[in-house]
């Protein structure tokens, strides 16, 4: 086993250096070992691996060849692809499953532009040196917790810098975790990476595009409560040729100072220590840098690991900070139409809003008598009477996680089912349902030295198949629903009216709640633009032996209206009418019955044919 020379050279100029231990494969990156974009990795169940392209360049085999040297010092070249031939530099391409050794270097050819120099002596490049990265790749930000601070614990010694570090890590997470409902987490961060790492400055920097934005400069005299920074005034140039580094490979940075003639660009020539970390999105990509830089003679030392380590998860912290801070924002703009529960599964998982099929439940509400109590109330009392009403209803539609689909002048839709799933959507339209009577009784306390009018509510609630998702534009978000099973639910609210209901209820929705809410049968309907017979049910909130008499004889003279004995349905309506005579569905069916007993029709069909929308 010896150490050998790696120099990977790319034709935009770029290259990279590093020294191991053989024997070594290398490849593309293999993201189920959670290897590093670029680098060495030590923790792959292979062995020592040499990552030389990302996962998404796939024209560069994941295991393409393995390099060791043999007894005599000399370079082993085995080609493992058993497709790809390894082209050699200078050199007959090496077959398949075939090796080659060579004496003191041999430069192979990874992919088009990019070549791989592997050598035995010292390194062609001596600017590459100037860096180095941790072999590993950056903490996901939505990990970034004081767990973090526990596994360092785990691995750092038991006394001195590394127990003292982690301590301060460990203090210094949760302050930044806790702040980010403000950007002075970024600040906190900064502040965090000055004291641990033994910074003279910190600076976050985000990227816009082609421009870019410091959030967040801190300079370790300022810690101190000097009103102004003397290290600010002898401070170097930020690397650019650094932060670009961290922002094309997404991987931490540590700079040591080389011969002067090494340096790349004059944005190097006064430094002398730096790390760059790379701040991450929720895919990876690198959307900023946490910089930290060391100049003065107290600050003439390497960057250790674990201060480079460290770094790393601070702007790790700061990614997640910035990934809580997007969460809050749509999950605030989202709870105007779902319910905090559903707004955070959207939060996690946008795919919800996709356009789809599912199984939901719809409901219309609507204000009665709307134009009277508007003329009695005056535009500006009407407005306070209808947020009143709306919000009463919106808080019993979010109780049961539901969706505020619109409000269309006195009338709310309302959808369960979607966008999270909800096995049990029938269920919570119609507990819904209940709970809007009960909130209209308040309602109708608060306002009645005000309006003259019995304030009341007319609702149609059916179940079915329908296509969900965000149908509106660039400009506004819109949830929406489509498909019949909404036609029919708007047609059963209209229907109220003419039953002399408040709720009706469709078969669909009421065979999936087991029969839990107090309904009776009160018609099979037909009504315009929808094929289908619908079988329609009244619910009502309350239960009693009254009601449940009514609903034993009414369904019993719907029966016989639907057999065409007529005779026998006037007979128990009548009995239903000395008991309740306000019950309007009785009365209808009456008049029904009485028509066909005087005028019998040829066609008769006991579908209620419903002609207004």
């Amino acid at each position: 086993m010896m150490s050998l020379n790696f120099e990977l050279f790319r034709g935009d100029g770029t290259n990279d250096a590093w020294t191991a231990e053989t024997p070594v494969n290398v490849g593309r990156q293999d993201p189920s070992c959670s290897e590093p974009v670029m680098g060495l990795f030590e923790n792959n169940p292979c062995g020592r691996r040499l990552v030389v392209a990302a996962a998404i360049n796939r024209d560069v085999p994941r295991y393409f060849f393995s390099v060791n040297t043999d007894d005599d010092g000399m370079i082993v070249i085995q080609n493992l692809h058993p497709q790809c031939e390894l082209l050699v530099v200078q050199g007959d391409p090496l077959p398949c499953n075939a090796s080659r050794r060579f004496a003191k270097s041999i430069e192979l050819v990874i992919r088009e532009r990019t070549t791989l120099r592997v050598s035995n002596g010292q390194p062609t490049s001596d600017s590459s040196q100037i860096y180095r990265t941790l072999n590993s790749l950056p903490l996901d930000p939505m990990s970034i917790s004081m767990q973090v601070g526990d596994d360092l614990a785990t691995h750092a010694p038991e006394t001195g810098q590394g127990q003292e570090v982690v301590h301060l890590l460990q203090q210094v997470l949760p302050v930044i975790r806790e702040s980010v409902t403000t950007d002075s987490f970024f600040r906190a961060a900064a502040f965090a990476a000055v004291r641990i790492a033994k910074l003279n400055r910190c600076i976050i920097r985000l990227f816009q595009e082609d421009a870019f934005e410091d959030r967040a400069e801190v300079f370790e005299d300022s810690i101190a409560g000097e009103a102004m920074s003397r290290l600010r005034q002898s401070a170097p140039e930020v690397s650019d040729t650094m932060i670009n580094r961290v922002r094309k490979r997404g991987l931490t940075q540590i700079f040591d100072t080389a011969s002067p003639g090494a340096l790349e660009g004059a944005s190097l020539m006064n430094l002398s220590q730096a790390v760059a970390a790379p701040i991450l999105d929720k895919e990876r990509r690198v959307v900023g840098v946490l910089y930290g830089d060391r100049w003065t003679d107290l600050s003439m030392r390497p960057f250790s690991d674990i201060e480079a380590k460290l770094v790393e998860i601070l702007a790790g912290a700061v990614a997640a900070g910035m990934a809580r801070q997007s969460e809050e924002r749509q999950r605030t703009s989202m709870q105007v139409y779902f319910s905090d529960r559903v707004a955070k599964h959207i939060v996690v998982n946008e795919s919800l809003l996709d356009a789809r099929e599912t199984d939901v439940s719809v409901m219309f509400c609507d204000v009665r008598k709307f134009s009277s109590i508007s003329k009695s109330l005056g535009p500006k009392g009407t407005v306070a009477f209808m947020q009143d009403v709306f919000t009463v209803l919106s808080e019993c539609v979010e109780q049961t996680d539901g969706v505020l689909i619109n409000y269309i002048g006195d009338e709310l839709i309302a959808m369960w089912g979607a966008p999270d799933s909800q096995p049990d959507h029938a269920y919570r339209s119609l507990s819904t349902a209940e709970a809007m009577f009960a909130g209209i009784e308040e309602i109708r306390e608060r306002w009645a030295d005000k309006v003259c009018e019995s304030i009341r509510i007319g609702i149609g609630v059916n179940s079915g198949t329908a296509a969900v998702g965000n149908t509106g534009s660039r400009i506004k978000f819109q949830y929406g629903v489509f498909g019949n099973v909404v036609n029919v639910a708007s047609r059963l609210q209209s229907a109220t009216k003419q039953f002399g209901v408040d709720c009706l209820v469709s078969s669909n929705t009421l065979a999936q709640t087991d029969h839990a809410f107090n309904t009776r049968n009160l018609a099979t309907i037909s009504v315009v633009g929808i094929p289908e017979d619908i079988v329609v049910h009244q619910l009502v909130t309350h239960s009693s032996d009254r009601w449940r008499r009514l609903c034993s004889l009414y369904e019993e003279a719907l029966q016989d209206y639907h057999a065409m004995q007529f005779a026998d349905a006037i007979q128990t309506l009548g009995q239903v009418l000395r008991d309740c005579p306000d019950d309007e569905p009785s009365m209808r069916l009456l008049g029904l019955s009485v028509a066909q007993m005087r005028h019998p029709s040829e066609n008769f069909s006991p579908v209620d044919s419903l002609t207004q929308k």
